[in-house]
């Protein structure tokens, strides 16, 4: 199956941008500029085509410019189908998503239409700061195939309903019974997912952090916050029924894949305890794995928006990881030069952005 490729993407008053229009090729372009001058913005504006959402994870308000009233993104695709995306949000009606000429009635609907792999400096802080940091990244990957999203909106609705008894006072067995039934419906297909994910990935990052430099043996695995013994479902209602009296206590749901966590050690470390440049490395390998994983549940590579991913890597595993990212589909590389890319890197176009306005 041939690669979906952004072709055309203009922006109207998106972060720094007043007004702006970029032309693509199919292997994509290194974005030159200072800092602060929007090369990162122009990344976060091509996760809005994949994600219908801003993959820094905040509300869609913030990305107006200058704290204004909206924003609007443009784009047209080539490759084996040719269509057009358009994200348009406005403070007062909302956020509204076109295909071509069709209004989209939800988010699920734009997901895997176009795919994604980001990464950015903040995700490795992410990474090594939170639980909530890690199940993000299963989670960014998940939404784009297979339904996830409506499993993870129906969990999520039914543990705010359900932690809403809980901190209102003490409900009985009986009131919390039809949000149990729920929360554990859909939260055990969210925990099935996940593992399986993780599970496909840990000898897929094993292979990329050893090629990427690593000396050091790597470990991923999926740490549920109750006990799995057998079936999913059957494991999490009854954790779920066990915990009742200790969530009474603290007027919330303390089982569930909202309280999960992904389990990574590396030299037999613990994630927390890497440098830097472990995590970065870990990071890296992660999100070429989810490469290989979309390409596999697509039959289409995703476009590839790497924001600074040279930065603070020696020469060696700079090589390494251009040989990974050049001819494995669309590119987009951030940088303050060109020459701080490597040169199979430096043979993409070279895009000069300044943050307002591109002819």
């Amino acid at each position: 199956m041939e690669d979906v490729f952004l072709e055309v993407l203009e922006l109207v008053r998106f972060r720094s941008y007043s007004r702006a229009k970029f032309l693509f090729g199919p292997e994509g372009a290194i974005i030159v500029g200072r800092n602060g001058s929007g090369k990162s913005n122009l990344l976060e504006s091509i996760s809005f085509l994949a994600l219908g959402k801003s993959l820094r994870g905040v509300p869609d308000s913030d990305a107006a410019m200058d704290g204004g009233d909206g924003f609007g993104i443009y784009a047209k695709f080539g490759g084996e189908e040719e269509f057009r995306i358009s994200v348009v949000y406005n403070r007062g009606r909302g956020k509204r998503i076109h295909i071509d000429d069709r209004p989209l009635r939800r988010i699920s609907e734009l997901l895997g239409k176009f795919q994604v792999v980001s990464f950015s400096p903040e995700e490795v802080h992410l990474l090594l700061r939170s639980p909530a940091g890690r199940r993000r990244l299963l989670d960014m990957l998940l939404s784009q195939v297979g339904g996830y999203v409506w499993y993870w909106q129906r969990y999520r609705r039914a543990l705010l309903h359900r932690n809403r008894l809980l901190s209102e006072g003490k409900p009985s067995r009986r009131e919390l019974r039809p949000w149990d039934l729920q929360v554990v419906k859909f939260g055990s297909e969210i925990v099935r997912r996940r593992m399986e994910l993780v599970r496909w990935m840990e000898g897929k990052v094993k292979m990329f952090y050893e090629v990427l430099g690593g000396g050091e043996d790597v470990a991923v695995l999926y740490a549920p916050s109750f006990p799995v013994d057998g079936d999913i479902l059957e494991s999490f209602a009854e954790s779920l029924d066990e915990s009742t009296e200790q969530e009474r206590r603290l007027g919330c749901t303390v089982v569930g894949p909202h309280r999960d966590d992904l389990s990574v050690r590396i030299g037999g470390r613990d994630l927390r305890m890497a440098s830097q440049g472990q995590a970065k490395s870990f990071l890296l390998a992660w999100k070429l794995g989810e490469a290989l994983f979309l390409c596999e549940r697509s039959g289409r590579r995703p476009a590839l928006l790497m924001d600074e991913v040279f930065s603070d890597l020696d020469s060696e595993r700079s090589e390494a990881l251009a040989g990974l990212l050049v001819g494995k589909g669309q590119c987009f590389v951030t940088a303050i030069s060109e020459d701080e890319v490597p040169c199979p890197v430096r043979n993409l176009r070279v895009i000069r952005v300044d943050g307002r306005c591109v002819p």
